[in-house]
């Protein structure tokens, strides 16, 4: 897979992101996903405005075959529309979304900088079915740990500075040379 970069504008979301049910349009896709995350692409847009994309995630992206060139992004629907949103928030017309929300991303919108997240970092995909492998090991639940795990309550709060109580056990885990999942 080719890394490329790539601007805002040339990006899409996927009329068939499974997220979503199939959309004719890129307005109908925006309404889709705005109506599944709600609260949470707020939450999204204030953490891309103030810290930029996190650097340890890239965009899936499907050549179409149109002009001028555009990419489908197969994976990173979320943020392409938070991107879209935040760089001309006139694309919030029309969207079916509670009036503080569409303040929150207005607001968010007028502090982010561009230049945090472009060029946006891709890997470009020959076909849709060669992106399933990968979509499946981001989104199914770490896939027997071929894909991404989620952190333990323990890992998490040992991440978080490792409190008393964790000290603790993890030298009574250590001592009976038990794993964190018997513990």
């Amino acid at each position: 897979m080719p890394e490329i970069k790539l601007k805002i504008d040339d990006l899409l979301l996927d009329h068939d992101n499974p997220r979503i049910t199939h959309s004719e349009g890129q307005q109908e896709a925006l309404q889709k996903v705005v109506k599944d995350q709600k609260s949470k692409l707020v939450r999204l847009a204030k953490s891309i405005a103030d810290h930029g994309l996190n650097p340890m995630d890239r965009l899936l992206v499907l050549r179409l075959n149109q002009k001028p060139v555009r990419f489908v992004s197969l994976e990173g629907n979320r943020r392409v529309a938070v991107l879209k949103m935040l760089k001309n928030p006139s694309v919030m017309t029309g969207l079916d979304m509670p009036d503080p929300m569409r303040k929150a991303i207005e607001r968010h919108a007028a502090s982010f900088k561009k230049s945090l997240v472009e060029p946006l970092p891709c890997f470009e995909l020959p076909s849709r079915q060669e992106g399933r492998y990968w979509l499946e090991l981001r989104h199914d639940s770490g896939n027997d740990g071929a894909g991404i795990e989620r952190w333990s309550t323990f890992a998490k709060r040992r991440f978080e500075g490792k409190p008393p109580v964790m000290q603790a056990l993890d030298l009574v885990t250590e001592r009976a040379g038990l794993t964190s999942a018997e513990a």
